[in-house]
Protein backbone atom coordinates (compact mmCIF):
# COMPACT_ATOMS: atom_id res chain seq x y z
CA UNK A 1 0.00 0.00 0.00
CA UNK A 2 1.30 3.46 -0.88
CA UNK A 3 1.16 6.45 1.53
CA UNK A 4 0.76 10.08 0.93
CA UNK A 5 2.41 13.39 2.66
CA UNK A 6 -1.37 15.36 3.26
CA UNK A 7 -0.93 18.62 4.58
CA UNK A 8 -4.68 20.04 5.81
CA UNK A 9 -5.29 23.56 5.35
CA UNK A 10 -7.13 26.11 7.66
CA UNK A 11 -10.70 26.53 6.91
CA UNK A 12 -13.59 29.34 7.14
CA UNK A 13 -16.41 27.70 7.85
CA UNK A 14 -17.21 23.58 8.75
CA UNK A 15 -18.30 22.85 5.46
CA UNK A 16 -15.23 23.44 3.49
CA UNK A 17 -11.64 20.78 3.40
CA UNK A 18 -8.71 21.88 1.98
CA UNK A 19 -6.10 19.83 1.52
CA UNK A 20 -2.63 19.40 -0.42
CA UNK A 21 -1.95 15.81 -1.56
CA UNK A 22 2.34 15.90 -2.56
CA UNK A 23 2.72 13.49 -5.17
CA UNK A 24 5.28 11.42 -3.54
CA UNK A 25 4.24 8.23 -2.72
CA UNK A 26 5.83 6.02 0.18
CA UNK A 27 6.24 2.45 0.55
CA UNK A 28 4.37 2.47 4.12
CA UNK A 29 3.03 4.69 6.82
CA UNK A 30 6.66 4.96 8.91
CA UNK A 31 8.84 6.08 5.93
CA UNK A 32 6.18 8.65 4.71
CA UNK A 33 6.13 9.18 8.53
CA UNK A 34 9.60 10.18 9.00
CA UNK A 35 10.11 11.88 5.90
CA UNK A 36 6.90 14.05 6.64
CA UNK A 37 8.22 14.91 10.01
CA UNK A 38 11.61 15.95 8.86
CA UNK A 39 10.67 18.37 5.88
CA UNK A 40 7.43 19.64 7.62
CA UNK A 41 8.62 22.89 7.43
CA UNK A 42 9.24 23.02 3.53
CA UNK A 43 5.80 20.96 2.93
CA UNK A 44 3.61 23.47 4.61
CA UNK A 45 5.49 26.31 3.05
CA UNK A 46 4.65 24.61 -0.58
CA UNK A 47 0.95 23.89 0.47
CA UNK A 48 0.89 27.65 1.78
CA UNK A 49 2.35 28.84 -1.74
CA UNK A 50 -0.16 26.46 -3.48
CA UNK A 51 -2.81 28.36 -2.20
CA UNK A 52 -1.36 31.61 -2.49
CA UNK A 53 -0.95 32.35 1.05
CA UNK A 54 -4.41 32.82 1.72
CA UNK A 55 -5.11 29.50 3.47
CA UNK A 56 -2.67 28.42 6.26
CA UNK A 57 -1.76 24.77 6.98
CA UNK A 58 -2.59 23.13 10.46
CA UNK A 59 -1.97 19.50 10.26
CA UNK A 60 0.09 17.17 7.83
CA UNK A 61 -0.37 13.34 8.00
CA UNK A 62 0.26 10.46 5.94
CA UNK A 63 -2.98 9.12 4.34
CA UNK A 64 -3.04 5.71 2.38
CA UNK A 65 -4.22 5.25 -1.76
CA UNK A 66 -7.70 4.26 0.12
CA UNK A 67 -7.93 6.95 2.52
CA UNK A 68 -7.09 8.99 -0.39
CA UNK A 69 -10.68 8.01 -2.05
CA UNK A 70 -12.70 8.60 1.45
CA UNK A 71 -10.75 12.25 2.09
CA UNK A 72 -12.63 14.42 -0.61
CA UNK A 73 -12.17 18.25 -0.97
CA UNK A 74 -15.51 19.97 -0.09
CA UNK A 75 -16.40 23.61 -0.39
CA UNK A 76 -19.68 25.01 0.94
CA UNK A 77 -20.51 21.26 1.82
CA UNK A 78 -20.18 20.23 -1.93
CA UNK A 79 -17.95 17.36 -3.09
CA UNK A 80 -15.22 18.93 -5.49
CA UNK A 81 -13.99 16.80 -8.17
CA UNK A 82 -10.09 16.36 -8.39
Amino acid sequence: MLWFPVVFMAFINNFDRHMYVFQMPFDNVEICTEFSRNNQQALFYLAYKSYLFKRKPLNLMCVSEEGLNELKPRRFGIDIET
